[in-house]
């Protein structure tokens, strides 16, 4: 029979002698195989890390249109059926795939022939950051004395490949040929030594990280003893006469 509402009568020697309405109501299998889910719901944010499984909680009516509570159900998610009991809501917790790659992504649910994408975004792992990090430009000294000594100092901002600051990372950036690695600060920037020089004058210093290079202008001045010795006479003035 159909679940609903139905009037039953009762009839004697072909004359009706009660008439009633009953209630038919779902078995479990027809509350089962009628059964329909609500909207999923889905952590903000799990790492792409290739093991972190986010998890789902997905509301199940049953045909009755009522909670499908404590029941075994099969789900479909990402192409692979999850059999799972509700909870005492009608609540079934299911487990999305693991990934590696970073950014938005729908995993498809289905039960009972019925679909529905669930948005989930894996971030980036700290490596994966690292991996795919970007160097600003650089903020340099205006000048620093050419007495081979002195080593001027950059601020190279770093962002991870999310877009945002790098903070308190270690990262190698080649200065001039040479690796340095030295760790951000909570502002995701870098402090770099540039190399001493004896040479006066404006100078470019190649400042490479994760491949992409960039010239970094500084000026070495002259110190006192290049002065000094650089030192020219211009023209002088002498008395119109003399007695």
């Amino acid at each position: 029979s159909t679940p609903g509402t139905a009037t039953m009568t009762i009839m004697a020697d072909g004359r009706d002698v009660k008439t009633d309405t009953v209630t038919l109501t779902y078995t479990a299998a027809q509350n089962l195989a009628g059964a329909t889910a609500g909207t999923a719901t889905a952590p903000a944010s799990v790492p792409a890390d290739g093991i972190s499984t986010p998890t789902i909680t997905l509301p199940i009516a049953g045909a009755d249109g009522q909670p499908l509570k404590n029941t075994a159900i099969t789900v479909t998610v990402n192409g692979t059926d999850q059999t799972v009991t509700t909870d005492s809501n009608g609540n079934a917790t299911l487990t999305l795939p693991a990934s590696t790659t970073p950014g938005d992504q729908s995993i498809p649910v289905v039960l009972n022939g019925s679909s529905q994408n669930v948005p989930v975004t894996y971030t980036n792992t700290p490596a994966q950051n690292l991996a795919g990090a970007t160097a600003g430009t650089a903020t340099a000294p205006v000048s620093v004395p050419a007495d081979g000594i002195s080593t001027p100092t950059i601020t190279l901002p770093i962002a991870g490949a999310d877009g945002q600051p790098l903070k308190n990372t270690a990262v190698t950036v080649t200065v001039n040929g040479t690796d340095q690695t030295v760790t951000t600060d909570s502002n995701g920037n870098a402090t770099l030594t540039l190399p001493a020089s004896t040479t006066p004058g404006e100078q470019s210093i190649p400042v490479v990280f994760n491949g992409s290079s960039q010239n970094v202008p500084v000026t070495y001045t002259n110190t006192p003893a290049q002065n000094l010795a650089g030192a020219t006479a211009g023209t002088a003035t002498a008395p119109a006469s003399v007695p």
